[in-house]
């Protein structure tokens, strides 16, 4: 067995909190959390922690119990072993155990040889574990991100009905996380006239607040607008707002005859 006395001044250098007797965190090419990159990651998990990402609890005088993790470990996982006797308050009463020849791993207990673990202490375990993200085949680090924001919102219908009512009808939307918004579709009118107009604001009184009317990119034309009329006829229509990164939308669409056809779609970006 292997096992050593770390000093007061060891301790604090390891990151050895005396008020709360329980060590930061510490990682190495990661974040601490198992997310970093293709280094080696260090887990330091004090029983009851507020930023433990595991619990290490007393189970014998030789075993203690690790669960949490985002692995299943072994025993050359394990860096250390540290003991904080509940019975001391400085670091000297401490015992740390770094042989791995003295660890047994089995569905998470570790078996610690020689050890004289009493029911009242807290244990620090800590890890070297390969990052998840590591792909050894192409030496490479995979990164993901969990619901992008270009998937928010890929594509909607505003509307997509026949006859409409001869009135103001408003299609409302906000862009929350998003910047770029694209709006295409089609106006057809067979007894009068269809105007649609875009407006936004940033105002949170989505009820008072004042809608400015905005010019968009006319894509199928390509010009800069802010009004699409058909009379009598057939309206395709593609517009891009980019950087137009206004929190509440409105599509106004308004008819003078009730035999039409409205089609609006939006697709919208952060990027």
């Amino acid at each position: 067995m292997s096992n050593s006395l770390l000093s007061e001044q060891q301790y604090l250098a390891a990151g050895y909190d005396s008020d709360t007797k329980a060590f930061r965190t510490t990682s190495v090419g990661g974040d601490g959390s198992g997310s970093g990159g293709g280094g080696t990651t260090f887990y330091a998990k004090p029983a009851g922690a507020a930023n433990s990402d595991a619990v290490v609890a007393y189970t014998s005088a030789t075993t203690i119990t690790v669960t949490g993790l985002p692995f299943t470990f072994v025993e050359t996982d394990i860096v250390s072993i540290r003991q904080i006797i509940a019975t001391g308050t400085t670091a000297s009463n401490d015992t740390v155990f770094t042989d791995v020849s003295d660890f047994a791993v089995s569905s998470g207990v570790i078996t610690v040889t020689g050890a004289a673990f009493g029911a009242t202490d807290v244990f620090v375990v800590t890890f070297a574990a390969q990052v998840k993200a590591y792909q050894p085949a192409n030496a490479s680090n995979r990164q993901q991100e969990v619901n992008p924001l270009n998937d928010k919102d890929p594509i909607s219908s505003l509307v997509d009905t026949t006859n409409v009512t001869a009135a103001t009808h408003d299609y409302d939307f906000t862009m929350d996380g998003s910047k770029n918004v694209s709006i295409s579709g089609k106006l057809i009118d067979a007894d009068g006239t269809l105007t649609m107009k875009i407006y936004a604001m940033n105002d949170e009184d989505t009820t008072s607040g004042d809608r400015i009317q905005i010019y968009g990119y006319d894509d199928k034309n390509n010009i800069t607008t802010n009004s699409w009329t058909v009379t009598n006829g057939t309206l395709t229509f593609a517009i891009s707002f980019n950087n137009a990164n206004y929190k509440h939308w409105r599509v106004e669409v308004v008819a003078s005859g009730a035999t039409n056809t409205v089609i609006v779609k939006k697709k919208v970006t952060a990027l």
